[in-house]
């Protein structure tokens, strides 16, 4: 079977003679919550190496073989509220397939990664540190870049490339392939590739990528923790409330404590306060 990894392996990896990086990590994120009436925003995923990553997209199709569900059928809220596809399933039914997809994900030891934030938290901040926030380029006295105030999505995209960017060691490349529609798409490479430029970032940042969510277990799988990441921050609004269940097992793999946060206006607050001349 021809796996979809090794595929995006070979890119990465050019057989024409050309330097290659042979230390990678990929890092496959989704999102819940960026329609208008949302009330959380969370972007969540996982990041590895490739051979974790095969190890996940061998079990997850495994999964779906054997409770006969198409590829491009697997979509975590339809498969979470039974609609769709999953309709006329029962409640074992559901149970075991999604205890399935949690097993298929935890065995393959790939990390989570994720971040949420309260919408009206968000939008409680001045528009001037919305933009930093969301990505605008602060010189100390005036934005270089606009920012994207009016979409947390992209606070939460950063914080999550920053988070993976701590998990990749020196001399390894992260690279990044998202979920995404065509209205965020075109934005969210233009904060990766000022992010990209930064020092700290230029090293160990490589490249992003769009790939769609029905051919792509892996993001299937950062689907599946979103959105039930964005069930439990709905009703807790914080991580102090330990998750239970399937998403309790999802982020057992986690590196350290901080790759899993919810941001509040507090939070939000004091991080801004050590930007100078941030006021």
């Amino acid at each position: 079977m021809r796996l979809w990894i090794d595929e995006f392996a070979e890119v990465v990896h050019p057989r024409d003679g050309h330097t290659k990086i042979f230390f990678v990590m990929d890092a496959y994120l989704d999102e819940s919550g960026i329609h208008d009436s949302a009330e959380v925003c969370v972007v969540a995923g996982f990041f590895a190496k490739v051979g974790p990553w095969r190890r996940l997209e061998r079990a997850w199709i495994k999964a779906i073989k054997a409770f006969k569900v198409p590829l491009d059928r697997v979509h975590a809220k339809n498969l979470i509220t039974k609609t769709g596809f999953f309709h006329k399933w029962s409640d074992a039914r559901q149970s075991e397939f999604l205890a399935a997809l949690t097993k298929a994900i935890v065995d393959s030891r790939i990390f989570p990664v994720c971040c949420g934030v309260s919408v009206p938290d968000f939008f409680s901040l001045s528009e001037k540190h919305r933009r930093f926030v969301t990505g605008a380029t602060w010189d100390g006295k005036k934005f270089l870049t606009s920012g994207s105030p009016n979409k947390p999505y992209f606070m939460l995209f950063t914080e999550c490339t920053k988070i993976v960017q701590a998990g990749t060691p020196l001399g390894q490349r992260a690279h990044f392939l998202c979920g995404l529609g065509k209205p965020i798409e075109g934005y969210a490479r233009e904060v990766f590739a000022e992010y990209r430029l930064r020092p700290s970032a230029e090293q160990k940042l490589g490249t992003i990528a769009f790939p769609l969510a029905r051919e792509t277990p892996h993001l299937q799988a950062a689907d599946l923790f979103s959105y039930l990441a964005y069930r439990h921050m709905l009703e807790h609004e914080d991580w102090t409330t330990r998750a239970s269940g399937p998403l309790a097992m999802l982020v057992r793999n986690r590196k350290t404590a901080n790759d899993v946060s919810f941001r509040k206006a507090w939070a939000l607050k004091k991080a801004i306060s050590s930007i100078p001349n941030m006021e």
